[in-house]
Formats: C-alpha cells, structure tokens, sequence
C-alpha cells in the first residue's frame, strides 16, 4: 500500500449515525459496520441506510445498499431506519 494511502486508512473521522456521534478509523465505512452501529444485535431485517455528505456550500444525499462501502469523511452524517420488507 502506498504510505500516503496507508497514512489515509489509520486516519480517524468523527461520523454521526443516527444521532450518535463517534469516531470511526479507516477510508470508508461499509452497509454492514453501519447497521452494527445503529442497531446492535439485530439480524435479518431490512434497513434504509441514507448517507448525507455535506461539506460547506453543498449537499448531497444517497442510498446504501447491503454489501456497498462508502468513503467516510470528518462530520459525514448517516441516517438509518427500519423498511418493514423482508
């Protein structure tokens, strides 16, 4: 790996999922690591994880899927919650 990527993988940002603000290491952050977060101990229900980027003058939002990443920046706000479909 290239030391300027490897120095951007042990970087922490501060993340906010579902309200609760935490710092999180690494380049991106997947599906997965987020419903951990936001919901602990549940499995096999369906989530709608919306990521909101934001930087200054521009805003932007999108859908993530189950086995998607997304690259994660200082302040990246997520929002998660139950679909109710199987």
């Amino acid at each position: 790996m290239h030391a300027r990527m490897r120095d951007l993988d042990s970087q922490f940002d501060e993340i906010t999922i579902n309200g609760k603000t935490l710092e999180k290491k690494g380049m991106t952050i997947s599906y997965d690591e987020i419903i951990d977060i936001a919901f602990p101990n549940s499995k096999n229900v369906n989530y709608s994880v919306i990521v909101e980027a934001s930087r200054s003058n521009w805003k932007k939002a999108r859908i993530l899927l189950p086995d998607q990443t997304v690259e994660k920046f200082d302040g990246m706000k997520i929002k998660v919650s139950y679909t109710g479909n199987s």
